[in-house]
């Protein structure tokens, strides 16, 4: 049995040489091939070579071998344009007042931004951008950072601004930024610090209170000081 194995495999062995050997002798054949037909290429090329070369010598022309398209000319470097000088910032207008009715009484003054005005009325109200002495419109179109002093008492103080009031308050004082002045009669309220004599009320700040007594309650976010 092992006998016919062994010539089984010898068989085989003689197959795969017997076809390895004509796979070999097929690429000569083809190589053979293409070097020929390489070879009859460029002698074709050779003899076309000549003959435009003999052709040249007897016309006096040059051999054209390929049509060359013309280089264009570069385009001139477009020269860049002056800079435009910056237009000046224009200062701000004053704030714009508004012309007040008529009014009997005591005149007193407000300051805004270091405009001073001459109102009627002793309760102020800045809403916004406007400012308000007793219902009356006195100042608009308040931007950026708003100064706002009074000069003599109040009655009552409602401002989304720091407010310095040289004088009393003898009512309510409320400003959602810093607040200034002397003794108050009623609540003082502020979001920032507040600074003032005796509050009758109480006292609220986000931030801290700088007073010399409070007759209410007293809340600050930070401190509570007195002066």
């Amino acid at each position: 049995m092992f006998t016919w194995i062994k010539k089984l495999n010898k068989s085989f062995d003689d197959a795969v040489d017997g076809f390895v050997a004509k796979a070999k002798e097929a690429k000569k054949e083809k190589r053979k091939r293409d070097s020929a037909w390489l070879t009859d290429e460029l002698e074709k090329i050779r003899t076309e070579t000549d003959r435009l070369r003999e052709q040249a010598v007897l016309t006096g022309k040059p051999i054209i071998t390929a049509v060359q398209k013309p280089v264009k000319a570069k385009e001139p470097v477009k020269a860049k344009e002056p800079v435009k000088a910056k237009e000046p910032v224009k200062a701000k207008e004053p704030v714009k007042a508004k012309a007040s009715r008529k009014r009997r009484g005591t005149k007193n003054r407000i300051s805004i931004n270091g405009q001073s005005f001459d109102v009627f009325g002793r309760n102020v109200q800045v809403s916004g951008n406007t400012v308000y002495v007793d219902g009356v419109e006195v100042a608009c179109e308040l931007e950026g950072i708003v100064k706002i002093e009074w000069e003599g008492d109040l009655a009552s103080l409602n401002s989304d601004y720091r407010v310095d009031v040289k004088g009393d308050v003898h009512g309510d004082a409320k400003s959602k930024m810093g607040m200034k002045c002397g003794n108050v009669t009623g609540n003082a309220d502020c979001k920032m610090s507040l600074h003032c004599g005796n509050i009758e009320g109480n006292a609220t700040s986000s931030m801290s209170i700088h007073c010399k007594t409070v007759k209410g309650d007293a809340k600050a976010g930070m401190s509570i000081r007195g002066i």
